[in-house]
């Protein structure tokens, strides 16, 4: 290494103390500066005084409330605060069930407490996916959406996974046909389904649709 060269480490600690005292100094005045602030927190593993800077008064900096949440679900997750994440992903949701992003993450973090607590992971999933039909219900044209019959499928491939269900690939089998059935008429379709249909070929080891 160069003789004198400063350490990462130590460059992030200075950058976090100057962000720190121009935020009590005059607050932050762009988006921009308020995510360097997060990455300099995130990449010292201080992943939840990032996320609460972010939900704090700051983070109205951030228009898009659908990114800010986003970013917020991922720095909670990896914490570890699942549970949090989980959260922060069901109120996009909620606003729309339509966010694929958002429902396998909820499914990511839901589904990562450990084989203990699988069953209940899978029925908090299964209120979830449940919730999305009725939310796309109450919207113009909310039968076309394709998120909440695939999330159905999702959560199959997540319930064959497991192991513990014999009755998991014929479920799998099942969501996949009502997808068709609403959906096949989409040039997506096959692309949609192309991960599932993989899934049941290789015993459900097959990754998740991205």
């Amino acid at each position: 290494s160069t003789a004198g060269a400063v350490a990462p480490e130590k460059l992030l600690t200075l950058a976090e103390m100057m962000l720190r005292k121009r935020l009590a100094d005059s607050g932050l005045e762009t988006a921009e500066a308020l995510l360097v602030f997060v990455e300099v927190l995130a990449e010292q593993g201080k992943h939840a005084e990032a996320a609460d800077l972010l939900e704090g008064d700051a983070g109205k900096l951030i228009t898009l409330e659908a990114d800010r949440r986003r970013a917020i679900a991922e720095l909670r997750a990896a914490k570890g605060d699942r549970e949090a994440a989980a959260r922060q992903h069901r109120a996009l949701l909620d606003a729309n069930p339509d966010d694929w992003l958002a429902i396998v993450g909820f499914m990511d973090a839901t589904l990562a407490f450990g084989a203990a607590d699988f069953s209940k992971a899978l029925e908090s999933c299964e209120e979830m996916v449940e919730g999305l039909s009725v939310t796309a219900a109450a919207i113009p044209n909310g039968e076309k959406l394709r998120g909440p019959r695939l999330a159905r499928c999702e959560l199959a491939l997540r319930r064959l996974r497991g192991g513990a269900d014999p009755d998991a690939p014929t479920a799998l089998v099942d969501t996949m046909v009502a997808f068709v059935e609403a959906h096949g008429h989409l040039a997506s379709a096959a692309v949609d389904l192309c991960a599932y249909s993989r899934a049941l070929r290789e015993g459900g080891h097959a990754a998740a649709t991205d």
